[in-house]
């Protein structure tokens, strides 16, 4: 027995005996309380080993439905295609001319209206109107207009690629209209009878140049716009 254990017992005899059970009491709680401190320490290790596993096993599973999920909310970039409208380029280009003769000695009033076309300032179609009606109060007129009538049939009986004809009666008048599309035409098809006429002729061959047109139409005695 050592020297601590004999004055213990020493302490133990001078102690009344309500003193030595509440001594006992309270090295029991002691002993108890280092028992479960030793259960604690003992198992903190294993339970944190255990939520360490759970946690890594919880986010290997969870990534990828996580990733998933992100997939999903995240929209769906829309690749815009420009379309570049590509601009068709045009020197297409027009002239108007007309020339108005009033009181002619048959007895009408006539508009010749020449509506020409130009690609890079060549010529490439005309049309032409020729408006006739019979001057007021001149009796000649109406028999002038008759026999423009059917003088222009004759005109008509000939089929020209790249060339049309019309002749129409209009209020009392007559209007005859030509067209000349130079993609198709032959100049060497046009009747002699047609050449002869101002509403019929074809006066100038394809490509001609524009100011050239212009100034000739001019001098014919046409207002041109």
């Amino acid at each position: 027995m050592n020297q601590r254990e004999i004055q213990n017992r020493a302490s133990q005899q001078q102690m009344t005996p309500e003193e030595l059970q509440k001594t006992q009491v309270l090295n029991l709680q002691d002993v108890e309380e280092a028992a479960r401190y030793e259960k604690r320490t003992s198992k903190k290790p294993a339970i944190i080993i255990a939520v360490v596993g759970a946690l890594a096993i919880f986010l290997g599973t969870a990534f990828p439905v996580i990733q998933s999920l992100k997939a999903k909310e995240e929209p769906k970039q829309k690749t815009h295609h420009k379309v570049e409208k590509k601009k068709l380029l045009t020197n297409e280009s027009t002239l108007n001319c007309i020339f108005t003769a009033v009181n002619n000695p048959d007895g009408t009033d006539t508009i010749l209206n020449m509506n020409l076309t130009f690609d890079s300032e060549k010529l490439t179609k005309v049309s032409k109107t020729f408006t006739i009606n019979p001057t007021a109060g001149n009796p000649l007129g109406v028999n002038t207009v008759q026999a423009y009538t059917a003088g222009y049939q004759p005109f008509l009986a000939y089929p020209i690629a790249g060339y049309q004809m019309t002749v129409t009666p209009a209020n009392g008048g007559l209007i005859v209209t030509s067209e000349v599309n130079y993609a198709t035409y032959d100049p060497t098809k046009l009747p002699d009878l047609h050449k002869s006429n101002i509403a019929t002729n074809v006066e100038y061959p394809a490509a001609t140049d524009k100011t050239a047109i212009y100034n000739d139409l001019l001098m014919k005695g046409f207002t041109c716009q």
